[in-house]
């Protein structure tokens, strides 16, 4: 008699702090959910009585809502800044998972296989890891827009591949390449997954040798100087860097009224300088056009290099039929329209 071997696969959940309406939170969960994921650990950065619902049945779904109760059981409390919180949950997340592997992502981002006619197989991928590495790493896709036709929904767009070609970020984008970093408006050096036993200090965009009390560690450390990692081949991150361009530039501008240009690469620095600088809201919202909208030169020559997927990509259906009780709307316009709606007084002040 002759056993079929069984495939060799690593157990591997998902940690996300998530913000937001459901529109911009569960289609990243649904995605997940049918995925090979074990489990996603999500902690709702505040109240969020409709999507605490909607998860509420689903076993698969580790919830935390970050409250007053939940950050005073914390050793430091509730830290300042998105990131830290971040990283606050990861480490929570991290005591009480037993899955092998680890991956944090943001619920703007989305996990696919490197092949868009196949399914995402993570686990199998994370198996094929040698024992000696401790993380690895998850390339981003950023989602433009092509030059035409006008988006009608947020999923709408192509995805863009960093690349470190000078010559040819030079030539598709000109002048707007001062506003990109490795041809990217955001980050560049994509996610990570991580041994669930690793004693390594794990962040958001790398893994670092832990450092003595006290010491700061750098926010950009070069690739040589990190632990041993691998570039997964099969895995992609699609990332949404923004989901309409009203809150593409409202994001900048909430960066530019804090005079918070550190932690960011150059372009992002130059597109936040953009922002306080020019108080117009057709330049403000123009910025988004320029940056994140893609010429019919810039796209072909992206696409003859290899750098662009095409492949359309909507999680609205399946996040419909996974979350059938939640009425959503993924339309640009009405999602926007819910944007002014949500803070009309600093959208007026701000011109968007």
């Amino acid at each position: 008699m002759f056993w079929k071997r069984r495939p060799v696969t690593a157990r591997w959940s998902i940690i996300s702090t998530m913000h937001g309406v459901p529109e911009a939170v569960l289609p990243c969960i649904a995605h997940h959910l049918n995925s090979d994921a074990e489990r996603i650990h999500i902690y709702l950065d505040d109240h969020f009585p409709e999507i605490e619902a909607a998860l509420a049945t689903n076993s698969r779904c580790v919830v935390t809502v970050c409250d007053d109760a939940y950050w005073a059981s914390r050793p430091a409390g509730r830290p300042l800044g998105v990131a830290r919180r971040q990283i606050a949950n990861l480490a929570h997340a991290r005591e009480h998972s037993d899955s092998d592997w680890l991956v944090h992502i943001d619920s703007d981002e989305f996990l696919v296989a490197t092949d868009p006619t196949a399914p995402l197989a993570l686990g199998a991928e994370l198996a094929r890891v040698p024992r000696e590495h401790d993380w690895v790493r998850i390339l981003p896709m950023e989602r433009v827009l092509p030059p035409t036709p006008e988006p009608q929904t947020i999923f709408d767009g192509v995805f863009r591949s960093p690349t470190n070609d000078a010559a040819l970020i030079a030539a598709a984008y000109g002048e707007v390449a001062k506003f990109l970093f490795c041809g990217m408006s955001g980050h560049v050096r994509g996610k990570v997954g991580f041994r669930s036993t690793t004693r390594l200090r794990v962040r958001l965009h790398d893994v670092i040798f832990p450092l003595p009390p006290g010491v700061e560690a750098p926010i950009f450390v070069k690739p040589s100087e990190l632990p041993n990692f691998l570039v997964l081949l099969n895995t992609r991150l699609l990332h949404f860097e923004s989901w309409t361009p009203l809150q593409w530039a409202s994001k900048l501008l909430r960066f530019a009224e804090r005079s918070n240009f550190d932690g960011h690469h150059p372009g992002r620095q130059a597109s936040i300088r953009f922002m306080a600088d020019h108080p117009e809201s057709n330049d403000r919202l123009g910025l988004f056009e320029r940056v994140q909208r893609l010429t019919p030169e810039a796209l072909a020559l992206l696409a003859k290099a290899g750098l662009l997927r095409q492949v359309p990509f909507d999680p609205s259906a399946l996040t419909r039929e996974t979350f059938p009780s939640v009425a959503m709307d993924f339309r640009l316009l009405a999602f926007e329209a819910r944007l002014r709606a949500s803070n009309p007084d600093y959208r007026r002040r701000n011109g968007l």
